[in-house]
């Protein structure tokens, strides 16, 4: 597998789009939408380092809250705001759509709120299932009481118009999904429901047991597999059993404060509220198995960001020592140390990409020194190397694309 590293990378926020193209937002702080500051939003070609920007006569916002369910999209989402003019402190959004292959741009959808609701209680969240349809959720939250209602809107772009049904299925109204996570550009993970953070977990929110079970019982979560093919035309129908395949579902008493994607394999935290028991599970989204391989008292984000699958065995890459510990969670043994001061900032296949501080030869300043490694191999000259801050990691079929400030 080839491996190309492109250097001096610009600011902003990257996002993989497909093919050689990147996605990245910038500030633009000459443009507002009352307290807002807009966006500019970027197509970069990593092969001639071309950017393009795109609808610069479009203030955008809020890109953030748009997730994507399928890795690869030809095609970029975002959202214009104004003030909708309809009396004080109203704002309206609008969804629309970019194709990298025409350039074209499609109006999808608008919707409006309350200037003063947006900011504190009202919240909306747009998943991209594909070139044509969009979840919108809205999330009427309640300060108080920690409960909030859900709203969700389906929005199909057809030849000549754009259809937005209502849905009613019973589980999403009253959970709302928290996250959709591409597994493939065919298949995504679903967390559905609202998940007590790490935050959550080790600042006092499960102090009180009771009030914590009260609202993981008024709004259930649980983990799911989708086809997005099947999904938006399932979620135009009311059933109970919308998320046919469930992979985790909580009784009232379980939260799911992490999940992400490694090779073909779903890793979460599952933490157990009266217990206090948290198990990282590891589900093989191919063979359909689960394996849980770490028990802990509270969960860390550290810990689950640092556990990966390589050849089909888990590891945990621990840095909470003097030293960098590599894990074999299959037999619980050490299976080596790297040096002091190594960190792991990416895993994709059996690269690892560790990232060390060392003293340049002529300004004998410290640096930040980037190194790709195929594991076990740690030992002599690396793959590749590159000076610099590491921000992203892509892997494509044929190739690895690092992308290094």
């Amino acid at each position: 597998m080839d491996i190309q590293i492109i250097r001096h990378f610009p600011g902003g926020r990257l996002g993989f789009v497909a093919g050689d193209c990147l996605s990245v937002t910038r500030t633009d702080r000459e443009k507002r939408c009352g307290d807002y500051e807009a966006e500019k939003l970027y197509i970069i070609d990593t092969r001639t380092k071309q950017q393009t920007e795109v609808a610069p006569d479009i203030p955008k916002f809020f890109s953030e809250d748009i997730r994507y369910a399928q890795i690869s999209h030809p095609y970029v989402m975002f959202l214009g705001a104004e003030e909708a003019g309809e009396g004080f402190g109203k704002i309206r959004m609008t969804l629309y759509r970019y194709g990298l292959k025409d350039g074209e741009i499609t109006q999808l959808v608008s919707f409006k709120t309350g200037m003063l609701e947006f900011r504190y209680s009202v919240f909306f969240t747009i998943f991209v299932l594909n070139e044509d349809h969009v979840l919108i959720q809205r999330e009427d939250k309640n300060i108080q009481l920690g409960t909030s209602q859900f709203t969700l809107y389906l929005a199909s772009a057809g030849e000549d118009k754009v259809t937005l049904s209502q849905i009613h299925n019973p589980i999403v109204r009253k959970s709302g999904i928290s996250r959709i996570l591409p597994l493939s550009d065919g298949l995504a993970a679903v967390h559905f429901g609202q998940p007590l953070t790490e935050k959550d977990l080790t600042d006092g929110v499960v102090s009180d047991a009771t009030a914590s079970l009260k609202l993981l019982q008024m709004m259930p979560e649980g983990i799911a597999l989708i086809n997005i093919r099947q999904f938006f035309s399932e979620l135009q129908v009311s059933l109970e059993s919308l998320f046919s395949n469930l992979i985790d579902a909580s009784d009232g008493d379980i939260t799911y404060p992490y999940m992400r994607h490694s090779g073909k394999d779903l890793i979460y935290a599952r933490y157990s509220i009266p217990t206090g028991r948290e198990e990282i599970v590891i589900y093989n989204t191919q063979e359909g198995t689960s394996r849980v391989r770490m028990n802990k008292s509270r969960p860390t984000i550290t810990e689950l960001l640092g556990t990966y699958v390589i050849g089909d065995t888990p590891y945990l890459f621990d840095e909470s020592g003097k030293n960098l510990r590599i894990i074999n969670l299959d037999t619980s043994r050490v299976q080596m140390h790297l040096p002091a001061g190594t960190r792991v900032v990416a895993v994709t296949g059996d690269l690892v990409i560790l990232h060390s501080r060392r003293k340049g030869i002529l300004s004998g300043g410290e640096k930040d020194l980037l190194s790709v490694y195929r594991f076990p191999q740690f030992k002599g000259v690396p793959l590749a190397s590159a000076s610099g801050r590491f921000l992203s990691c892509i892997e494509e079929p044929e190739k690895v694309i690092l992308v290094f400030a």
